[in-house]
């Protein structure tokens, strides 16, 4: 299992859907994250950019982790 990833140096928010993928792949594997991408953009009311990327990234690692 992989550890989630934090985002202390990186940009606070993930600019699109593309962005996100990328890092759930690289975070994960891609099957992975074409799994945990339709359920985390179900769970995130609003657009991506208004939720920090630390919330997003804790939200798919307990999606993947159920």
């Amino acid at each position: 299992m992989t550890d989630a990833h934090t985002f202390e140096d990186e940009e606070p928010f993930f600019e699109d859907e593309h962005e996100l993928r990328a890092n759930l792949v690289a975070t994960y594997d891609e099957e992975e994250a074409e799994e945990i991408l339709p359920e985390l953009l179900k769970a995130l009311p609003g657009r991506l950019s208004d939720h920090s990327a630390q919330d997003v990234v804790d939200l798919a690692y307990k999606i993947q982790t159920r």
